[in-house]
């Protein structure tokens, strides 16, 4: 009885310390956090890790962050595997080794966390962190992570079904997937999007107009190549300024590189 009644204490600071987290209210997050994940628990580790990657309440400590996160995976916490995976992808904190950061995603795809199931597919689709490239096994892990309502995985799916990469062409499921992404705001599918309208392909009628609303959508949403597109078709025009100078905002940030086909994108830490 002692023993339920002090477990119970010890896990009592984290969800008050989530929903200071949720609220920026990141020193009474603290608070709850700290001692929640001295005590042992992993959900709280992983919150803390988070807030001493991003100096949230706290100064930035990169190596204290994968610490964190790092014992938090190894108490059995999924979403903290694939945050250890993306730390030592990018080196923060922890010299880059790609080999255990794909490690590290398949345990957490492998205990269900859509995140690292999407890193994981990337690592098949690129051949990376020493994993053979393998267009089969990438379509499977992007379908669970986009089955399990990932927005970022419906591009992927959808390209996967339109070109026949990894699984059998089917452009009806190529547009149910991409119009899955569209509706969640990816601003990769809102680009796809615009190129199919555009083209006119998939069922789609010809949209001109309806393409550049997107292509800003996705540019808006931070995907550069909608960017790129929506200068390419006012330069093919021989407008003398930017799309969206007078129908929208311009893009908030746009930092993805270009690319076609299948993206090698990576999970930043959620703030939940």
């Amino acid at each position: 009885m002692v023993g339920a009644l002090l477990g119970s204490a010890a896990l009592a600071g984290t969800p008050e310390g989530i929903r200071f987290y949720d609220a920026k209210n990141y020193a009474a997050a603290l608070a709850e956090l700290q001692p929640a994940a001295q005590r042992g628990d992993a959900q709280a580790m992983l919150y803390l890790a988070w807030m001493f990657l991003d100096g949230l309440g706290v100064p930035k400590d990169a190596p204290r962050a994968f610490q964190w996160a790092l014992k938090s995976a190894e108490a059995g916490n999924a979403r903290a595997m694939n945050q250890v995976g993306r730390q030592y992808v990018l080196g923060q904190g922890v010299e880059a080794d790609p080999v255990k950061a794909y490690s590290y995603f398949r345990q957490g795809a492998e205990a269900g966390e859509m995140r690292a199931m999407h890193n994981l597919a990337n690592g098949y689709a690129n051949g990376a962190g020493g994993l053979p490239v393998d267009l089969t096994l990438a379509f499977t892990w992007y379908r669970r992570a986009a089955d399990l309502g990932l927005a970022l995985s419906y591009g992927p799916v959808s390209d996967a079904y339109r070109q026949g990469r990894g699984v059998e062409k089917n452009e009806r499921l190529a547009l149910t997937y991409l119009e899955r992404g569209v509706a969640a705001g990816d601003g990769y599918s809102l680009w796809r999007m615009g190129t199919v309208v555009q083209a006119g392909v998939l069922g789609l009628v010809q949209d001109k107009p309806r393409a550049v609303s997107l292509f800003t959508q996705a540019a808006n949403a931070g995907y550069a190549e909608g960017l790129t597109t929506l200068g390419d078709i006012a330069a093919a025009d021989g407008q003398g300024r930017r799309p969206w100078s007078t129908t929208a905002k311009a893009p908030r940030r746009a930092t993805r590189r270009r690319c076609t086909g299948w993206v090698g994108r990576m999970i930043t830490p959620p703030s939940a």
